[in-house]
């Protein structure tokens, strides 16, 4: 072998695969040889139909095609090919070729031209190992991009199968919230209807009682009975299980209370300054309706005997306040439940009467605090805070 044909740069460790398709023997074969030294696994073909049924069979790793062929020249070889091998690197080898072929070649997808004679082995060297590591840049990269859209695949469909198992839970979740709610609504219902019923036997005691007093305690236990049920009653219609609109129960019951007692209805006015959309909690609800009902029943009882043709007046305001800016829940409520009436004794405190009684321990329970003012009259103020207790006399 001349020297131009000994082997040039380091002999390749993996068997690249190289198809020389060229119709003129001698050159094929001296380009197999020296290939094959190089450490390439070589193929040859003698025309562009042999060629192409080789790369279908086996795809190399490179080509090195003629372009001057009898059965099909090497354009018509690139035209096929490109239809059909992506990353498979094509060198022309051609020496009768003109400059318009060889842009023609590149523009089908050939990776580069080589003119023959090649006089120096190298420029061939050169060409192919360029040619090899760009095609293994190009199959890392597709691999690289297929593990990645198998990634993403694997991904997608996991987050498709948690989004499944999230919607299926957020639907059971619905449904257990459905029926909790629906069961929350029975009780109040039921618990309403138990109050209703036991109103209704002590309405019925109370008529039957021959001593007044105790037909009296009767009616007062009655309102109070009734005082709870109308909040569970509110609840139950209610779209909101958790709170009870306050402002409309307190023009409920107070309705409720000068209809049941022996006092002409356009004899007392009832004058409100309230909140709207005053929403508290069942826990609290409840102690405070209790607080209007016997606040309420004093005024009724007590504050306009021997008045007659007197402007009874019946005063109850209600205010609820942020406490803190930042938090919105954070309220202070104002409660307040006075009269225009005689007025109350200074000697007598909270404490001293059963309703009073009643209303100083449903104050502590809720954490609260109660002051009474009597100037032309007599005047409650209950403060609540749902953000801490308040200290008696605030």
């Amino acid at each position: 072998m001349s020297p131009e044909l000994e082997p040039q740069g380091n002999v390749v460790d993996e068997r690249d695969r190289i198809l020389v398709i060229e119709d003129e023997m001698a050159i094929r074969d001296l380009l197999g040889r020296y290939l094959t030294s190089r450490g390439f696994l070589v193929s040859t073909a003698s025309g562009g139909n042999a060629g192409l049924e080789r790369i279908r069979v086996e795809p190399p790793d490179l080509v090195l095609l003629d372009l001057r062929m009898p059965d099909m020249d090497g354009l018509e070889v690139l035209s096929i090919l490109e239809s059909f091998v992506e990353e498979t690197p094509v060198i022309i080898v051609s020496g009768a070729a003109e400059f318009e072929d060889a842009i023609e070649a590149i523009r089908l997808g050939a990776w580069d031209f080589l003119s023959k004679p090649i006089i120096d082995m190298r420029v061939l060297d050169l060409s192919i190992d360029k040619a090899l590591d760009r095609r293994r840049l190009l199959v890392e990269n597709r691999r690289y991009r297929e593990h990645l859209e198998e990634l993403v695949a694997e991904r997608t469909t996991e987050l498709v199968r948690e989004l499944s198992l999230r919607r299926e839970a957020e639907s059971r979740l619905k449904e257990s919230l459905g029926e909790k709610e629906a069961m929350l609504k029975e009780i109040h219902h039921r618990v309403k209807n138990n109050l209703q019923v036991i109103s209704s036997l002590l309405s019925l005691q109370s008529q039957k009682a021959t001593d007044s007093r105790f037909s009296e305690l009767l009616r007062d236990s009655q309102n109070r009975v009734r005082s709870m049920a109308i909040i569970h009653e509110k609840i139950y219609r209610s779209d909101d299980l958790a709170q009870v609109n306050f402002s409309e129960y307190i023009r409920d019951i107070t309705n409720y209370l000068i209809g049941t007692y022996p006092i002409r209805a356009d004899a007392v006015r009832l004058i409100t300054d309230l909140d709207t959309d005053v929403l508290l909690g069942v826990d609290v609800a409840v102690p405070f309706g209790l607080i209007v009902n016997e606040l309420v029943t004093n005024s009724l009882k007590h504050a306009f005997k021997n008045r007659p043709g007197e402007a009874n007046e019946i005063r109850i305001g209600l205010k609820a306040r942020k406490q803190d800016e930042d938090e919105a829940e954070n309220k202070e409520y104002r409660l307040t439940i006075g009269d225009n009436g005689v007025g109350m004794k200074e000697d007598v405190e909270i404490g001293d009467t059963l309703g009073l009684t009643l209303v100083g321990t449903l104050v502590d329970q809720i954490g609260g605090s109660i002051r009474r003012s009597g100037n032309h009259g007599t005047e409650y103020e209950i403060v609540y805070r749902n953000g801490g207790a308040v200290r008696s006399g605030d």
